[in-house]
């Protein structure tokens, strides 16, 4: 993995933030948004993979309270109640 510039941590960030922030309504913004920060990061050799963020943010407690269920029944904590896989934070 390459070093990050600040110029391309910059656009990490506001891209994270779109992807956090916008309106539900936005879904394939974020998809498409996604799709073309995923390979960019790849091509720069900078890409350090991302997490779902209801994950990160509260639906890893939940889950581990839940006793750690597996398959479908995980994904309620992966997306949250939304289902919404379009709200990822890159690393």
């Amino acid at each position: 993995m390459r070093k990050r510039n600040k110029t391309l941590q910059a656009m990490l960030e506001k891209a994270n933030a779109y992807l956090k922030g916008s309106d539900d309504s936005e879904i394939k913004g974020r998809e498409m948004l996604a799709t073309f920060v995923s390979a960019f990061l790849m091509e720069q050799g900078s890409y350090n993979g991302y997490a779902y963020i209801y994950w990160k943010e509260q639906g890893y407690a939940e889950w581990i309270t839940a006793g750690e269920p597996e398959g479908k029944e995980k994904d309620k904590f992966l997306y949250g109640p939304s289902g919404d896989k379009s709200r990822i934070h890159y690393y």
